[in-house]
């Protein structure tokens, strides 16, 4: 509705985390405030269970303005309540909206707290951190919690009321099943219950009505509604309504009648206009100004929906800060109105329905496919699941989706594209041989086909995508996807879906990281310019990792310091990638040389656990390079634990078997045995697109003393793979190669190139060898004459450290003293030192005196040499 998305895994649109505005059916009931603060205050718990109708989201909202305790508000929908994950992001949202109540510290720690990619437990310990230390406590009511009760019981709601000491109080409303997911707790005591009893009105409450509806009321009148309503307050307010002033009191009513009484008490006694109105407007329990006046035409629709709410006709506002308002009819008195419009004009209704779909099928594609299916519309339904799917996938929704495509299957003979469809969302909920067996009955339906209609085509090209395993098929989909976009024509939202999707994938095939980063930098584009957050967020940490993997580590850097805190989303996208933006950080970092910052983001991402083909297991390869990078015998041995969480397999066109391969030779060549490792290695010169496996396989030869090996992997890197750290990697590792030939100006020539890439994105890794000769040999380079001498003194003072090289010195120079002693290896004079290291020329020669002190030498050459 509108023009904002609804996005389920970060902040929720403020409809969802906000009480209704008061109105006349918000009315504050001394009573139930008092009893509701008795149960809060002595239950962490409390339940609100009761058949529609008994104005429980009414009651709560008037209890949480007049409450003295700070109350946050989140309305549950389907979506929300499609993984622990999402109902996390839920609460989260609903703490965030409390931030203006918060005291400075309590908001700066509540700021701290986000989804982690790696699961819900850190999340949940960070909450619960911000929790334990609130000065006063929080109370969350969960409103139409019935649609995630299990969730809830079992999850969050049990662990975070259980953990904080009292700081976090749940309310749960929700209809009666609620109360069976909570039986033990309830049978323990620690949680409370108001049920229909408590929230059914009394005679005093009627006749207190009726006084501020200026209607008089006899005591008999007041106990005649109570016995024919039973103080069900949705009933008490349909005859206060059809209360005539003249007549005393109302007439009988039972809920067998409701909908005639509907008919003809309520509706019967408005002015046609807006009877006709609200039988239009209740097909969407929740519009807006936008929604309405293309579902009932009507141009005043806003205006006609607030006279509603002003006078008390079952509708609940939900006003923001930018003066826009979401409407919700109250759920009992909206059947009631479409069943009266079904019944007294089927075509109509399903007129109506079909208008709401399209409306809705750009930002709420699945609510638009309930409503098709409603309107009998099948060949809409089956056009806004094709044309949303993608998205819906992406926004990590395969369950939600599914089950539509299911409902859409059943109104039609079995039709491949939903098959296709169903495929794909098996796979992303991970059962592998559901979705192949789904996929080979497709692929069956298509081959009986004389000809396939372009949106079949579409549809399966794209779910290619996500079921191809082979390097080969997933490159000829991506190829034959990006050919069917460039003749087809779709809306923003599905090309910004379409866009990040061939981007994605061809980031997983590593072929061409630069037609990767141009694919997401067009989908992030698009996706803003729709107004998709949750599709934009997700291109941009992608995005993050294609620029890392592409060698644009400043891109990259900037690209993390924008989204830096945003958090990470889960759910069951996060099959696919989740993790991925602490990988990109823990990858940039590793080829910048931060080892330690990598190997703790790394040892992070393994600590929150993943399957054996995802992002999880890739960091576990970078863990085990971390640790042999840092050169800690101790943790070289631990991290052989670490390959046993590597597939063996190839799976989504991810050579996984490889990089299990490559993580063994490199610790087997830690240990000292470079030709054990190499012979590891020996089918690699067939492997394509994982230039980092190739680089770093050729140095592993070149140590084993294998040169013709090291130097036909380092042939094999294609063009597009050949970036800035590919390029360092293989240039440094050829120019140590030219040198052991006895070919020196050449192998000083690689090195500058190596230099001149490796300077300009910071790239370190592949000057940190455990090597002494190439220390020597960039110490040589220096007074070989170099266009970058304060990058490579940084190199030569920092080669080896924490390997052999405070072994060769003794461990007698400071850290600043490392620092100048690789300076005076350049042609630097000491007062360019002292302008490099920011410091006086006194410092520089104080440092300098102390070096030669401690070298047992007097001059600079002799330093030099003595360190060669």
């Amino acid at each position: 509705m509108g023009e904002q998305e609804l996005t389920f895994k970060e902040q929720l649109p403020w409809f969802l985390v906000s009480p209704p505005q008061p109105g006349n059916a918000n009315k504050v009931r001394i009573r139930l405030n008092a009893l509701l603060d008795d149960v809060v205050c002595r239950y962490p718990i409390t339940l609100l269970a009761a058949p529609s109708g008994y104005a429980k989201t009414a009651t709560l909202s008037a209890w949480s303005r007049e409450s003295q305790s700070r109350v946050a508000w989140l309305t549950l929908i389907w979506e929300v309540c499609e993984s622990e994950a999402s109902l996390l992001s839920g609460l989260l949202s609903a703490l965030h909206r409390l931030t203006p109540q918060l005291s400075e510290n309590e908001a700066a720690s509540l700021a701290r707290v986000h989804l982690n990619s790696t699961g819900t437990q850190q999340t949940l310990e960070q909450l619960a951190t911000f929790l334990v230390e609130l000065q006063e406590p929080i109370v969350v009511v969960i409103d139409d919690a019935q649609l995630a009760g299990s969730a809830l019981a079992e999850g969050f709601v049990r662990t975070l009321s259980h953990h904080c000491h009292g700081r976090l109080r749940f309310v749960l409303a929700g209809t009666p099943e609620l109360n069976q997911h909570f039986n033990r707790l309830l049978a323990e005591g620690t949680a409370g219950y108001l049920g229909p009893a408590d929230l059914a009105m009394t005679s005093h409450e009627i006749a207190k009505d009726y006084e501020e509806a200026h209607l008089p009321l006899s005591e008999g009148g007041a106990a005649q509604i109570l016995q024919d309503t039973g103080g069900w307050p949705i009933a008490v307010q349909l005859a206060l309504l059809s209360a005539h002033p003249d007549r005393g009191g109302a007439a009988p009513i039972a809920g067998a009648v409701l909908t005639e009484f509907v008919a003809t008490s309520i509706l019967g006694r408005l002015r046609p206009e807006l009877a006709d109105f609200i039988l239009a407007a209740t097909t969407c329990v929740r519009l807006d100004s936008r929604l309405v006046t293309l579902v009932t035409g009507a141009a005043n629709g806003e205006a006609l929906l607030e006279e509603c709410a002003s006078h008390g006709i079952f509708l609940d506002r939900f006003p923001d800060e930018h003066r826009r308002t979401v409407y919700q009819w109250q759920t009992q008195f909206a059947q009631q109105c479409q069943l009266l419009m079904s019944r007294n004009d089927a075509q109509r209704w399903r007129r109506l329905h079909s208008v709401a779909a399209s409306g809705l099928a750009g930002h709420y594609p699945s609510e638009a496919i309930t409503h098709a299916l409603l309107a009998d519309d099948h060949d809409q339904a089956l056009e806004i699941l094709r044309n949303s799917w993608l998205r819906v996938m992406i926004d990590s929704g395969a369950g939600l989706l599914h089950g539509l495509a299911l409902q859409v299957a059943e109104r039609e003979e079995v039709n491949a594209e939903v098959l296709l469809i169903r495929a794909c969302c098996l796979d992303m909920l991970g059962d592998v041989a559901g979705s192949l067996m789904l996929y080979a009955q497709a692929r069956g339906l298509v081959s009986t086909m004389d000809s396939v209609d372009p949106g079949l085509r579409s549809t399966m090209v794209f779910a290619e995508l996500f079921l191809a395993n082979e390097a080969q098929a997933l490159a000829a989909a991506v190829d034959e996807a990006r050919a069917t976009m460039e003749t087809s024509s779709r809306d923003a939202v599905s090309n910004a879906a379409q866009q990040f999707f061939l981007g994605w994938t061809e980031l997983r095939l590593r072929r061409n990281p630069a037609a990767a980063v141009r694919l997401l930098r067009s989908a992030l584009r698009q996706a803003e310019d729709a107004g998709l957050q949750n599709l934009a967020r997700r291109v941009r940490v992608n995005l993050m990792f294609a620029l890392s993997y592409g060698g644009y580590f400043s891109a990259a850097r900037a690209v993390m310091d924008e989204a830096h805190g945003s958090g990470t989303e889960i759910g069951e996208w996060n099959r696919y990638d989740g993790g991925i933006e602490c990988f990109a950080r823990g990858f940039t970092d590793y080829w910048q040389g931060r080892l330690p910052e990598a190997k703790q983001a790394f040892s992070d991402m393994v600590d929150g656990g993943g399957h054996q083909a995802s992002y999880t297991a890739l960091a576990r390869l970078y863990l085990v390079l971390c640790t042999v990078g840092i050169g800690d015998a101790r943790e070289i041995r631990i991290a052989e634990t670490l390959i046993e969480g590597i597939s063996q397999s190839e799976q989504h066109g991810v050579p996984w078997h490889i990089y299990r391969t490559l993580a063994t030779a490199s610790l087997r060549a830690a240990t000292g045995d470079a030709v054990g490792a190499s012979d590891l290695m020996g089918g690699f010169r067939a492997v394509e697109n994982i230039p980092v496996v190739l680089i770093t396989a050729a140095e592993i030869h070149r140590k084993a003393g294998r040169t013709s090996e090291a130097m036909a992997l380092l042939g094999g890197i294609a063009a597009p793979g050949m970036v800035s750290y590919v390029a360092t990697g293989a240039l440094v590792t050829s120019a140590l190669i030219s040198l052991e030939r006895g070919e020196r100006d050449e192998a000083h020539r690689k090195l500058e190139q190596a230099l001149d890439i490796a300077a300009k994105e910071s790239i370190v890794r592949p000057f940190m060898e455990a090597d002494d000769a190439l220390v020597r040999f960039m110490t040589e380079h220096a007074a070989w004459g170099t266009a970058h001498e304060e990058f490579l003194a940084a190199r030569i003072s920092h080669g080896n450290l924490g390997v052999s090289r405070q072994e060769i010195l003794g461990s007698q120079l400071s850290t600043r003293e490392l620092e100048v002693f690789g300076f005076l290896c350049t042609t630097k004079t000491a007062d360019e030192i002292a302008a490099a290291l920011f410091v006086s020329v006194n410092t520089v020669r104080t440092h300098q005196r102390s070096i030669y002190r401690k070298l047992g030498v007097s001059t600079r050459r002799e330093a030099i040499r003595h360190r060669v």
